[in-house]
């Protein structure tokens, strides 16, 4: 989950520059991939080793 962790809080930054922008395009990408984001912290990952 570590990892999970750190790429929502970069998607965080990113989003918080892209909605610093006043700009539609920036509006719509920031909040989509902030959605993504949190949406595959909601999705249990296959590549965990099984024993």
């Amino acid at each position: 989950m570590g990892i999970k962790m750190m790429l929502l809080g970069i998607a965080v930054i990113l989003a918080g520059i892209a909605l610093s922008i006043s700009n539609i395009f920036a509006f719509v990408g920031g909040a989509a991939g902030l959605l993504i984001t949190i949406a595959g912290m909601l999705v249990r990952g296959k590549n965990t080793t099984e024993k």
